[in-house]
Order: C-alpha cells, then sequence, then structure tokens
C-alpha cells in the first residue's frame, strides 16, 4: 500500500473511530499519533509521514467532522522541538490554524499527541519560568493546562490493543483509570466491543468489594476454586503467529486450528 493511500485510509479510520466514541457519549479523547518511536526511522521517514501525513487533518472530511460534532482540537507533547526545523514550518503553521479553527467549539474535545511519551522536560521548563514570573509554584491545573492547551482532569479509561501498555497521556494517570486491551487493532474496534468495553467501566468495575466476613461459604469455596484452576493465567502473555504477537488464549485457539 502506498502512502497516500495508508494515509487516506488511516484518515478515514480514525473518523470512524472518533465519531463511534463521541456517539457513545465520551466527550474528551486524546488519541497518541505519533510516537518517539519514529525518530529511529530517519529524517526521511519522519519528513515524509508528517509531510503526507498532518495535512489530512485538514482535509474537507475533517472539517466537517469537526463541525458536526463541535469539537476543540488541540495538539499535545514534544513535537514542537522534534518540528523545530524550517522543513517542518507548514505543518506547524497547519497545527496552529486547525486550533484557532476549532478553538471557539466547547461540546467535545480531541487531544492529538505528538511526540508524547515524556512530559518531564516541558513541564520542568514551565514551572521555573512560571516560578521566576508569578513567584509561586504552579499547580497541577495550571500544568495541565500548559502541557495539553486546555486542562483535563484525569484519564478515565484507556483502550489499546496487543501487548497491554499504556503510553503518551502525561499527568492524567492517577491510577484510577479502566484499562482495556483488544486482541486485535484499534481500526477494528466495533459497537459491539466498545459497548461491552463501557459496560463494564461503568457498572462492573463500579461494584465495591464484598464483606469477606458475611460471604457464604459456597460462594468462597466457588471463588477458591476458580482461583486455584487459574492460578497459572497471566493476563499480558502472548504468543508469536506468523510473526506477530497475539494473546496467549487467542494463540491458543489458533494454534488447535493450523
Amino acid at each position: 500500500m502506498s502512502l497516500d493511500r495508508y494515509v487516506d485510509v488511516a484518515a478515514r479510520t480514525y473518523i470512524r473511530l472518533f465519531s463511534m466514541l463521541y456517539d457513545h457519549g465520551i466527550d474528551t479523547i486524546l488519541s497518541p499519533a505519533y510516537g518517539e518511536e519514529l525518530l529511529a526511522r530517519g529524517d526521511e521517514y519522519i519528513n515524509a509521514t508528517l509531510a503526507n501525513g498532518l495535512p489530512v487533518l485538514e482535509a474537507p472530511d475533517f472539517l466537517a467532522f469537526y463541525e458536526r460534532y463541535n469539537i476543540r482540537f488541540r495538539f499535545y507533547g514534544n513535537y514542537r522541538s522534534v518540528m523545530g526545523k524550517a522543513v517542518y514550518a507548514p505543518q506547524l503553521e497547519l497545527l496552529d490554524r486547525i486550533s484557532d479553527r476549532t478553538r471557539q467549539n466547547k461540546q467535545r474535545r480531541l487531544f492529538f499527541g505528538l511526540f508524547s511519551n515524556d512530559a518531564s522536560e516541558q513541564v520542568g521548563e514551565f514551572a521555573i519560568n512560571y516560578y521566576l514570573k508569578e513567584k509561586r509554584y504552579p499547580d497541577r491545573k495550571e500544568i495541565i493546562r500548559q502541557y495539553y492547551g486546555d486542562f483535563i482532569e484525569t484519564a478515565t479509561m484507556f483502550i489499546g490493543f496487543e501487548k497491554p501498555a499504556v503510553f503518551d497521556y502525561p499527568l492524567l494517570s492517577l491510577g484510577n483509570e479502566s484499562l482495556y486491551f483488544t486482541a486485535v487493532p484499534s481500526p477494528y474496534l466495533t459497537i459491539a466491543t466498545l459497548r461491552k468495553i463501557l459496560y463494564d467501566h461503568l457498572f462492573s468495575r463500579r461494584i465495591q468489594d464484598p464483606d469477606w466476613d458475611r460471604l457464604p461459604e459456597t460462594e468462597l469455596n466457588a471463588l477458591r476454586n476458580y482461583y486455584k484452576k487459574e492460578e497459572e493465567t497471566v493476563l499480558g502473555i502472548g504468543r508469536i503467529f506468523h510473526n506477530v504477537w497475539i494473546p496467549e488464549q487467542t494463540g491458543k485457539e489458533l494454534a488447535g486450528k493450523c
């Protein structure tokens, strides 16, 4: 697949996924788009990726999408440092135009992460400059607003795929978010799968732990038997299938069919 074709497919996939999330009541989305791993692929690859990938965010389909859902679009991460060369000036101007164009939208928010794996240096620089000017330390709200361009309370849910790992939403992880990892890449996410995730997040994970002293012996025995049966089960272990990492349970099923 050519790079242009890939970008076109990716753009339509992004719009479908974001629309599906918004239609199910989610009003703030953080989407890590370009990671630090791109830097290891060389300038030629980075130049081609940014030059061909970012302009799609200003294409008619995306502009109509922002208006339809009343989206305020922000970019976060270390992208201004990474893209500080003159060759990236058009891309930086494009990002600023999109932010300015959607600034007045208030119903929903979309944050694109660009080289956002580590916020420590940006936060440190901001804190020093803030202290020199204001003669006090910035609080959490001020730091988050400066980094993301808007205040975000905390992350509540993370949906990833393949090897379980969370990444690229600095400052927002307080340890309370629900983590979900699909067995297939995110472009395959369906409405049925999203609704299963939302039900678990909103209901299943909200139940209180039982009063162990009052739990009937039959239920204690059932849990004891379950723990004994699954004592060697580990979420996050995988198998290699055609040189691709897949969850262990799926790997067992595929191995039985091959």
